[in-house]
């Protein structure tokens, strides 16, 4: 590429992008888009202890890795043993109740394909529920949410966070607190889009991957968006590609341990955008 097409590519991508901050400390670019052939919805990213990955669950009921000596995803696991008609260029959301697909739950009365009906009528089915993987309990700890759509524990373990996708906000419910009884729940702030997943990086902020809200706030509509979170609930940066055209329908934010990268899912797109901060 010669320097008068980088150049232009670096001023259309930083106009594509852009923080809203009060005090604007960092414009990201595109490092990588990282496609995955014949499937979609990488939603939910990890990675692991060694900070390997990330890994992701896809349409087709199959967890990837991205192997980065292989530049590719490889198979890591599947959800369900039957795998006939599973994978291969086809609609999955006619499979994926038998085929699998590694999602989130956040109604009682619609299934995973179904998501947009939970906004539309209101549905307040959604629960946190809690786990113990020593006895393999599980109980129910909070309901009566709509559409509780991602989960992240903060402040040292003493509350957990709840994205709420209607009602455009976060929610935390206290496991303890010296102001709040253990159980309570009260707003952690209200979010200029519809909340997906939530998550902590290394200095106790949180990332909070939106859609912008219909009919919302101009400052704030675009195709690509996410806000990071400071430990009380202040939103200090607002990330947007308003021309869709890097990344869009955000589900996840991740950001590396070193800081140096920002890894985006997506319930739609066919691939993970890495971006470098």
């Amino acid at each position: 590429m010669g320097n008068g097409n980088f150049y232009s590519a670096a001023f259309l991508l930083i106009g594509m992008l852009t923080w809203w901050t009060q005090n604007p400390q960092r414009i990201p670019t595109l490092s990588q888009r990282l496609s995955i052939p014949g499937a979609s919805g990488p939603e939910s990213l990890a990675f692991d202890p060694a900070g390997v990955g990330p890994y992701t669950g896809v349409s087709d009921g199959r967890i990837i890795k991205w192997n980065a000596t292989l530049n590719s995803w490889v198979n890591f696991a599947v959800t369900t043993p039957n795998r006939s008609g599973c994978e291969g260029p086809h609609d999955h959301t006619q499979t994926e109740a038998r085929c699998g697909r590694p999602l989130g739950l956040s109604s009682t009365r619609f299934p995973r394909k179904d998501y947009q009906k939970v906004i539309s009528t209101g549905d307040n089915t959604g629960r946190l529920m809690e786990f113990n993987p020593k006895t393999k309990a599980v109980i129910v700890i909070a309901d009566g949410l709509m559409f509780p759509n991602g989960v992240a524990v903060g402040g040292n373990g003493d509350f957990v966070l709840i994205t709420e996708t209607t009602n455009g906000r976060v929610l935390r419910y206290w496991l303890r607190s010296r102001k709040l009884a253990a159980g309570k729940i009260d707003v952690f702030t209200e979010l200029p889009g519809n909340p997906d997943n939530i998550r902590g990086n290394k200095n106790g902020e949180f990332w909070v991957a939106m859609n912008a809200k219909s009919g919302g706030n101009s400052k704030y509509s675009g195709l690509g968006m996410a806000a990071k979170l400071d430990q009380n609930g202040k939103i200090v940066e607002v990330l947007l590609d308003k021309s869709g055209a890097v990344w869009r329908y955000a589900s996840e934010v991740d950001e590396e341990r070193k800081g140096e990268f920002l890894w985006i899912g997506s319930v739609i797109e066919s691939a993970v955008v890495k971006l470098r901060v």
